[in-house]
């Protein structure tokens, strides 16, 4: 049987991200949800903090983690109640894959502003008889 334990370094990660959601909670995103409100002041805390681009390269502004410390994030925002799932859109797979496959133009222009809050992103994956199952896409470019 195998075992899984975290670095200290992601446990003060969790601790940290714990923390700030702590100061927003349940009640925040519960409200901002009900109003139709966006959660801005709690996005763009978790990019002034580092947590948004945790994931991205540092010359581009983020933390140079990986996959890992972004998924610790989400997680830690959740059980505080504030499940922003942009996060697994806009870093997490945009931000990722700009890093790895984009030019260099596209990663000064994208990735800071994906990495401090101010700029966030989206991907189409839908087209008729496929929904969003991307296995049954048969669109080509």
């Amino acid at each position: 049987m195998s075992t899984f334990s975290e670095s200290e370094e992601r446990q003060e990660l969790r601790k940290a991200v714990n923390r700030l959601a702590g100061k927003y909670g349940r009640e925040y995103f519960t409200d901002k949800a009900r109003s139709g409100g966006k959660t801005t002041e709690l996005w763009l805390e978790i990019g002034k903090n580092g947590y948004l681009g945790i994931n991205i390269p540092e010359e581009y502004g983020g933390g140079g983690g990986g996959i890992g410390d972004i998924a610790a994030v989400c997680e830690e925002l959740a059980a505080q109640g504030c499940p922003l799932l942009l996060m697994v859109v806009s870093p997490a797979i945009c931000g990722t894959i700009i890093s790895r496959y984009g030019t260099e133009e596209q990663k000064q222009r994208w990735l800071p502003g994906i990495c401090d809050g101010t700029g966030t992103m989206a991907f189409a994956i839908t087209e008729p008889d496929a929904g969003t199952n991307t296995h049954n896409i048969t669109t080509t470019a």
